[in-house]
């Protein structure tokens, strides 16, 4: 009988019960529970609000633009806090580039003229270049550069400047240093037109220059320290062979041209506007004995390489 009893309350849980026949305590027992975890969710709400909201107004703070072992101070270090919107890194023709996003106020003028002095006059950086973008708002851009710790690579900084914003962008790319002086390359074809067009004001030829055959050395010599070309002037005799008339020497980058004796082996400078024309002393002992390391003044010395 006490089997039967159990059974029967089992089944009767499986019923329906009306809302009036559960006793109000466990009603008011599960309100409770729902406002409780109504509240929970809201907490946790407002928290992840709280930390989005906090995390979106950090500050960014950069003291250093770094692009591999190349380094440049900030703008920020050199002038002050200044409210940076975004960094944005980004890949353009293969290059690497970080740009740096800030506000433009009352002090932009200023801050960045300040910047541009930092980088010329105490870090190095040689102007690259300026331009007006063809863009409607009248983007100016100007680029800074440096030879980069890493060899044939340059490192440069950009400043875009617009009227509510300005953006410093930094890389490193293929180039020469920008620093270094522009050489102008002095090639063959130059030298002898160079020749035929001055040597007639300081050598007394027989004859225009043109009447004659020139040819030139195989390399360069070094002349009174120099790189040059040599010249050898012929004149063609009456069974038509070359019969030599004069060796010259013009240097590479001064444009100097000397005329050489083969009796003292002695080359002499005859025009150009390298000091040494005017330092011309008489040979003595002292300058003519060649030092370890020195060239004798007016030796012709080959070079090891010919050079067009």
């Amino acid at each position: 009988m006490a089997n039967e009893a159990d059974t029967r309350e089992l089944y009767a849980i499986d019923e329906e019960i009306e809302v009036e026949d559960i006793p109000k305590k466990r009603r008011i027992s599960k309100k409770i529970l729902l406002i409780l975890i109504g509240f929970i969710v809201a907490l946790a709400a407002a928290f992840v609000a709280y930390r989005f909201t906090a995390t979106k107004e950090e500050k960014i703070v950069v003291n250093m633009y770094r692009v591999g072992l190349d380094t440049v101070s900030s703008i920020t270090s050199i002038v002050g806090e200044r409210n940076i919107k975004e960094v944005v890194r980004y890949d353009l023709n293969g290059v690497s580039k970080v740009e740096y996003l800030y506000e433009a106020d009352d002090q932009t003028e200023a801050d960045l003229e300040t910047y541009r002095t930092y980088l010329t006059e105490e870090s190095g950086f040689a102007k690259m270049d300026t331009e007006e973008s063809e863009a409607s708002d009248g983007t100016t851009v100007e680029q800074y550069g440096i030879a980069s710790v890493e060899d044939g690579m340059v490192f440069t900084v950009e400043i875009a400047q617009q009227q509510d914003q300005y953006a410093i962008t930094i890389s490193k790319e293929e180039g020469k240093d920008p620093n270094a002086e522009d050489v102008t390359e002095f090639n063959r074809n130059d030298a002898l037109a160079y020749f035929e067009s001055n040597i007639e004001k300081y050598a007394d030829l027989p004859k225009p220059i043109s009447e004659y055959e020139t040819i030139f050395d195989v390399g360069q010599s070094n002349i009174n320290g120099e790189d040059c070309y040599g010249i050898t002037v012929y004149d063609k005799n009456s069974v038509n062979t070359n019969q030599f008339v004069e060796k010259y020497y013009i240097a590479l980058s001064t444009q100097n041209i000397y005329i050489y004796d083969n009796m003292t082996r002695q080359s002499q400078l005859i025009s150009g506007s390298k000091q040494s024309q005017t330092q011309e002393q008489p040979k003595t002992e002292e300058n003519t004995t060649q030092k370890p390391g020195e060239i004798t003044v007016g030796e012709p010395t080959s070079a090891t390489e010919e050079k067009e």
